[in-house]
């Protein structure tokens, strides 16, 4: 509710909202929020049914390389419509610097963009050769996700029910968050594992362990 506000009132930026947005609703980590493009923001039609999206790449997978696991995740319309007016955005720069970029080749623009990186790139050319040999070069990096974080938090006036202080969002609070609420609703074992999309159940009770104590202190 905050941060709905917070955006209306133009105290959010359209990319600080989305990030945040993304985070809270979808409960995954920075690294595979950074790693999304135009492409896997999806609208489908099934049985006059409108379904929205979000190809989400994997992270932490063995082996695994830059954007070459996704799990498709269903998000709301509302997500769907802050996230597409982003994309508008960023296709509209990356449209006005390189006027030859075809929609395939737009499609593959991160959505949480580094324009310093793009604009870097004189020509169609540079543009293909960077994006096959460097593939997240035009990706919000780590440091600029941690700072866009920051800010968000440094801004949130969304005060605590339990403590009564102003909300410190960080998107490890958001994951861990969503491991208690789950696990109090018997939400457990490779059913957990899946909505927070681990491979196994190992590393489970890093948002877990110590989701009685809580519950407790919170009843």
């Amino acid at each position: 509710v905050w941060a709905g506000n917070a955006f209306q009132k133009e105290i959010l930026t359209l990319e600080e909202f989305a990030w945040f947005y993304s985070i809270y609703a979808t409960a995954r980590r920075p690294s595979q929020i950074r790693a999304l493009r135009l492409c896997d923001l999806l609208i489908k039609s099934n049985d006059n049914e409108v379904i929205y999206e979000l190809n989400i790449p994997r992270a932490k997978q063995r082996n695994g390389g830059f954007r070459e696991e996704f799990t498709s995740l269903k998000i709301t319309e509302d997500i769907y419509l802050v996230l597409k007016n982003l994309t508008e955005i960023v296709r509209k720069k990356a449209k006005m610097h390189l006027p030859e970029l075809t929609e395939l080749e737009l499609a593959q623009l991160p959505i949480f963009i580094n324009f310093s990186r793009f604009h870097e790139c004189k020509n169609i050319h540079e543009f293909k050769t960077i994006l096959k040999q460097t593939p997240d070069y035009f990706h919000c990096s780590s440091a600029e996700a941690n700072y866009m974080s920051q800010v968000i938090s440094r801004k949130c006036k969304a005060v605590s029910e339990r403590t009564g202080d102003y909300i410190h969002f960080t998107p490890i609070r958001c994951r861990r968050t969503r491991a208690t609420n789950l696990s109090r609703h018997g939400i457990t074992g490779v059913q957990l594992a899946h909505l927070l999309d681990h491979s196994d159940t190992q590393q489970l009770k890093v948002y877990t362990a110590h989701t009685g104590e809580l519950a407790l202190r919170i009843f």
